[in-house]
């Protein structure tokens, strides 16, 4: 059971219609658009009209949009709850274990070949490193729709959940956009990421280790070092988003430096 204190969690239930049906359409519908995918062999084809949009945005947007599905990057983001709703840190932490033993199984028993090894370079439009083999599901789809789906069903508001929703097809999109996933990783994807998220709401309503003070001064702490990685170090391998990625670690440690140490302060003036 979750502890009754004064962090006032707010676990939904996923069992109500509203949430139910928010859990099962996209789930419902990427599969759908996925067996077509297979079933009439759209991905070639599906993957160039995707893929040539970057001839008239350019990749450096879609390059932008792409970091955020990365697996640290992502995590980063939950440091905008840890302190004041843990209940959302803690389900996102479940999801992540979940769906990084069920991604890396799906990946090693499909080995499906990337764009970049199949595809000739002048025919399609590639950013950053050339990805050859792993391609089913996309990780960083995966990663950003377990991320917003445990967003989207602690905020009942519609607009907050088409907004996240949104969020998670254009990171998803971004990868075949920037050329390294077919559409159909995108779709596997997106019912893994969907699923997880799902599965660690219902897991972190069952397990109150994560919401203990101390294990959230300690992964705020952890935050706040792997941010400074990302200022200073970290490498995602999309040079176009490397400002955005430095911008957005100098305000998740000033973020969380304002939270732990200067608004504690200013209550006690």
């Amino acid at each position: 059971m979750i502890p009754k204190n004064k962090t006032n969690l707010t676990n939904p239930k996923l069992e109500t219609p509203e949430n139910l049906f928010w859990f099962y359409v996209p789930i419902v519908v990427s599969a759908a658009l996925l067996t077509m995918i297979w079933l009439f062999r759209w991905n070639v084809n599906l993957f160039y009209s995707i893929n040539h949009v970057s001839g008239i945005t350019g990749t450096h947007i879609w390059q932008v949009f792409t970091i955020f599905g990365d697996g640290l990057i992502s995590a980063l983001l939950i440091a905008f709850w840890i302190r004041k709703k843990p209940e959302i840190a803690w389900s996102f932490l479940l999801a992540t274990l979940f769906y990084m033993i069920i991604l890396n199984m799906l990946k090693d028993y499909f080995d499906f070949k990337r764009p970049p090894a199949l595809l000739a370079p002048e025919t399609f439009f590639l950013a950053g490193k050339a990805y050859m083999k792993r391609s089913f599901p996309s990780g960083h789809t995966t990663t950003i729709f377990a991320f917003c789906g445990v967003i989207s069903f602690y905020y009942k508001s519609l607009k907050i959940r088409l907004l996240t929703l949104t969020l998670a097809l254009m990171v998803g999109l971004s990868r075949v956009l920037i050329g390294v996933h077919w559409p159909a990783d995108i779709l596997g994807g997106a019912i893994l990421g969907w699923s997880s998220a799902g599965i660690g709401i219902f897991m972190a309503k069952r397990s109150t280790w994560g919401y203990h003070k101390i294990v959230k001064y300690s992964l705020s702490l952890l935050l706040a070092l792997a941010a400074g990685l990302l200022v200073f170090k970290y490498n995602t391998g999309y040079q176009d988003a490397e400002m955005v990625q430095k911008i957005l670690g100098i305000i998740i440690i000033g973020y969380l430096g304002f939270t732990y140490f200067v608004r504690d302060r200013i209550k006690m003036i």
